[in-house]
C-alpha cells in the first residue's frame, strides 16, 4: 500500500471521529489522538502526511497558527494561572506544520495542578494517546479531564483540543492535496461545536480571592439565554465562563468550598442554589 492510500484511509477515519465529537461522543479523544498520532507524529515512524508528501513530491503543509509560539505569562498586568488556546482559527497567518506542532496550547503557572506546566500540539497528541482501553497514556494531563467544556456534551478540555486540531488539519491537507492533483473531496471545518467557536481561555489571579476569566468566543448561531462553555476548580473555588442571551461573555466564579455543580446552576439560572435552600427551608418552617 502506497503512503498515499493509507492516508486517505486515516483522512476518512479523522473525519468520522470529528464528526463523533459534534454527534455527542464522549470517547472519540481516544480515537481522534491514535489517527491524529498516526498522521502527525514523528517520534515513532509515523508522520503519514509527511510521507506522503514527499512521495507525490508536493510541498510540505501549511496551516494557520498563532503568531506567537508560545502564550502570554501576563494579561491586564495579571500573572496568568491557566490559557488553552484551541486551533479554531481562521487567520491568514500560516506556518509550516511541523511549526505549528510546536505552538504552545496549554499554559499553568503551577500553582494548582502539580503537572507539565506547559504543552504543545505535538506533545497534547502524544500524551493523549490511547494505548491501553480507555486509560488516558500520560498522567501528566489527566488534570486536563477536570476541566469541562460543555458544548462538546459535557466532556473536557481535551476533546474541544484534539476536535480543534483535527478540523484545522483536515480541512488544510485536503485542501493542499487537491491542488496537487488528488482526487479528494476539501474538508471544510465548522470551528464550532452547538453553535460555539472557543478559540482562547484564560484564568488570571492577582490573588486567591481574585480569581478572573476571560475568553474570545464566537457564537455561529443564536443564543438562547445563558450557555456554559467552560469550567472547572482553581484551587478550592469553582469557575464558569459562558455567554449569556446578549451574546456576551460572562463568567461565574464561586466562593471558596461551593462545587461546580452549583456555580453551573446559579450560571444558568441566576439563581444561588444556597439561597434556594435557605428559601425552602423557610417555606418548611411556615406550613
Amino acid at each position: 500500500m502506497s503512503h498515499l492510500d493509507n492516508l486517505l484511509i486515516n483522512l476518512e477515519r479523522l473525519e468520522e471521529h470529528l464528526n463523533s465529537v459534534k454527534s455527542g461522543s464522549l470517547v472519540a479523544k481516544d480515537d481522534l489522538a491514535s489517527v491524529l498520532h498516526i498522521l502527525v507524529n514523528n517520534g515513532e515512524g509515523y508522520d503519514l502526511i509527511k510521507k506522503t508528501l514527499e512521495e507525490i513530491s508536493a510541498s510540505d503543509l501549511n496551516i494557520s497558527a498563532f503568531k506567537s509560539q508560545l502564550i502570554s505569562r501576563k494579561r491586564d498586568g495579571l500573572d496568568i494561572r491557566l490559557a488553552i488556546r484551541t486551533a479554531n482559527i481562521t487567520s491568514s497567518y500560516k506556518v509550516a506544520l511541523g511549526e505549528m506542532l510546536k505552538q504552545e496550547v496549554i499554559y499553568h503557572d503551577n500553582s494548582v495542578w502539580s503537572a507539565q506546566s506547559s504543552l504543545n500540539w505535538s506533545q497534547i497528541i502524544a500524551k493523549s494517546r490511547n494505548k491501553h482501553g480507555s486509560h488516558v497514556d500520560d498522567g501528566s494531563i489527566a488534570w486536563l479531564k477536570d476541566l469541562r467544556y460543555y458544548p462538546a456534551a459535557n466532556s473536557d478540555v481535551l476533546t474541544l483540543l484534539l476536535w480543534s486540531f483535527g478540523e484545522a488539519l483536515l480541512e488544510a491537507i485536503t485542501k493542499h492535496l487537491v491542488a496537487n492533483g488528488v482526487d479528494i473531496t476539501i474538508y471544510h471545518a465548522t470551528h464550532s461545536l452547538n453553535g460555539i467557536n472557543f478559540q482562547t481561555g484564560m484564568l488570571t489571579a492577582e490573588s486567591a480571592n481574585d480569581v478572573r476569566v476571560a475568553a474570545t468566543v464566537a457564537l455561529t448561531e443564536d443564543a438562547h439565554g445563558n450557555r456554559t462553555i467552560f469550567g472547572g476548580i482553581y484551587g478550592d473555588q469553582a469557575f464558569i465562563l459562558g455567554v449569556n442571551s446578549t451574546r456576551q461573555t460572562t463568567a461565574t466564579i464561586g466562593k471558596p468550598g461551593v462545587s461546580l455543580e452549583d456555580i453551573e446552576h446559579e450560571f444558568i439560572t441566576g439563581q444561588n442554589p444556597a439561597q434556594l435552600n435557605r428559601a425552602q427551608r423557610r417555606a418548611q418552617r411556615k406550613q
